[in-house]
């Protein structure tokens, strides 16, 4: 059987708000964080169709695996293979690791 390599992915998390407001009285919010999380195994996803009223749309998705337990939020976006993708539901802990279902980023 052969071995799946594992390899790095980014982590894009949104900013948070500074706890200043603009001139219009909106907080302002810090810059998107970057973080580099090794050790994921990458797996592609069944499509679903959706019945739409011009015809058919396909998602597609990733899951990732990863033997450590990574904190991945369902805001987050994920950089895999050079491509984003926006997490898709809650990531899951299991007994020795973390899964993570990914959808297309739009």
């Amino acid at each position: 059987m052969r071995r799946v390599p594992r390899g790095p992915v980014t982590i894009l998390r949104a900013g948070t708000a500074t706890g200043g407001y603009d001139a219009q009285g909106y907080p302002v919010i810090g810059a998107d964080t970057s973080t580099i999380s090794d050790g994921w195994k990458v797996a592609p996803r069944s499509s679903t169709e959706t019945a739409l009223n011009y015809g058919q749309a396909v998602v597609t998705g990733l899951t990732i695996y990863n033997l450590a337990r990574v904190a991945i939020l369902s805001t987050d976006r994920v950089v895999v293979r050079g491509e984003t993708w926006a997490v898709d539901g809650d990531s899951a802990a299991w007994h020795n690791g973390t899964v993570v279902n990914l959808k297309r980023a739009g």
